[in-house]
This record gives structure tokens, sequence and C-alpha cells, in this order.
């Protein structure tokens, strides 16, 4: 599965900045992460995380905004002119 081996990427460069930032509790969390078992386990956590808030958050986007986003629109309509003086 593509999106597997996507977080698991991920992962690895989390693990990464994690070994480099100094502490006993980052190298822990970067060693663990390291290890391939416990990467397949968090990176499974995280997609099923991710397909539900994905899939709860999905929204249709449209040019012209509608009702509420309409008033918060900051949208300038106008013209522009160059002059070379």
């Amino acid at each position: 599965m593509p999106a597997q081996e996507m977080a698991e990427g991920l992962l690895l460069a989390v693990a990464g900045a994690l070994l480099i930032t100094p502490g006993f509790v980052t190298d822990t969390i970067g060693f663990l992460i390291l290890f391939p078992p416990t990467r397949m386990v968090i990176a499974q956590i995280i997609l099923r995380r991710v397909q539900i808030n994905g899939a709860q958050s999905f929204q249709y986007h449209t040019d012209q905004p509608s009702g509420r986003d309409r008033e918060r629109s900051q949208t300038l309509e106008g013209e522009y002119h160059r002059r070379d003086d």
C-alpha cells in the first residue's frame, strides 16, 4: 500500500530529527521509530487517524464564496494601471 510506505518514510524523517535533537527521551523515541515493527504499528495508527479525520473534514472548493464565507471574503476587485513616468 503506497500510503503505508509514505507514512513510514515520513516517520523515518521524524526519527532522524529526533535523534539529532539532544535528550534521552527524544533518542529513545527516535530509536523506537527506527525499529521496523514499531514503525509499522505507528504508521498504521497514523493512517487510521488520517483517514477518519480526512473523511470528516472534506470540503468542496468553489470559486465563489457562499453565505457566511462571502461576508468574510477578503477578495478585492479593482483595476490596475501601470504608469511609466
